[in-house]
């Protein structure tokens, strides 16, 4: 039993533990683990449908495939923190007492990701549509994390989950080779939010009207 006042290793751990689980890396590293998924992505495609060049360059930079499950956490868990990042910069209070807000190991009312999607709309950061779409992604994430099926995205389900994802609908053609099947579009959708919440204008509570991709949010409400 340890002593009054000295923490013990079970206490030790659970600290280290917590502090890893809420450490929120800067948002470039966030972005390099989305390009870092993409590569890999590019690396299990046809290398006609890729190209030489890119083909080069993937195998000078040692790129390996990633699991599709690791793939999909990673992806969603940058989209995830860098929203958590959007949603921040509204509140007019220290940065530690906003962390508490998104500690699910302290009850913090915003510990989820669904809490999260959900007051980014209600701060006005997003429209409904892009809700929707971080939703479906949502939904996709927990699916791999938590199913006790072997899943992939060559499953039925993420198939038709990945297939409900708007964002890859209004793609520009430049992107075909990343759109390609349910793995790209998870990608490209996620790639795409993240860059709209990643935006540096969110250091001032903002309305999306005023947002510089503001049409982008339009065009996403329209597709169905």
């Amino acid at each position: 039993m340890a002593s009054k006042g000295k923490k013990s290793p079970r206490d030790l751990a659970i600290e280290g533990l917590t502090r890893i689980s809420r450490h929120r890396p800067h948002p470039n590293d966030l972005w390099n683990s989305i390009l870092t998924a993409q590569d890999s992505l590019l690396l299990g495609r046809n290398p006609e449908t890729v190209g030489a060049l890119t083909r080069f360059y993937l195998e000078h930079e040692r790129t390996t495939e990633i699991p599709d499950a690791t793939f999909a956490l990673i992806i969603s868990t940058a989209v995830e923190q860098v929203l958590e990042l959007a949603i921040s910069n509204h509140f007019p209070v220290e940065s530690a007492v906003a962390e508490k807000m998104f500690d699910d190991n302290a009850n913090g009312p915003l510990g989820t990701f669904s809490a999260k999607i959900k007051i980014g709309h209600a701060l006005g950061i997003y429209t409904k549509g892009f809700r929707e779409e971080l939703d479906v992604m949502r939904h996709i994430r927990n699916a791999f994390a938590h199913s006790w099926e072997k899943l992939d995205f060559s499953s039925p389900a993420i198939i038709m989950g990945c297939s409900a994802l708007r964002v890859p609908r209004i793609a520009p053609s430049s992107f075909e080779e990343i759109v390609s099947g349910p793995k790209g579009q998870f990608l490209f959708s996620a790639r795409t939010m993240y860059v709209y919440l990643e935006w540096p204008g969110w250091s001032v509570p903002t309305p999306f009207e005023k947002h510089p991709q503001q049409n982008f949010l339009r065009t996403l409400e329209d597709a169905k």
